[in-house]
């Protein structure tokens, strides 16, 4: 699953099944089975869960499976 960040602040991070279970990487994962794209602007809404249901995603594209980029809208961190 790669996360990609667009706008002022930019990249892409991918979680991939690897030798380790899940690994998270700076950088677009080769061939991503879900690609969540997100504005920089709403990255952190997305993840202080200021963002749901509708609001959430209108603001969001999910290419590929969206049983795999589930959990990672789902997810949530304090950004400080």
């Amino acid at each position: 699953v790669t996360l990609r960040v667009t706008g002022e602040t930019t990249g892409p991070w991918s979680l991939i099944r690897g030798e380790d279970p899940r690994q998270i990487l700076g950088g677009q994962a080769p061939a991503p089975d879900a690609t969540v794209t997100v504005a920089a602007d709403d990255v952190w809404r997305v993840f202080y869960n200021a963002l749901s249901g509708g609001a959430l995603m209108s603001r969001v594209a999910v290419e590929g499976s969206a049983d795999l980029a589930a959990p990672l809208l789902r997810a949530r961190s304090v950004v400080v």
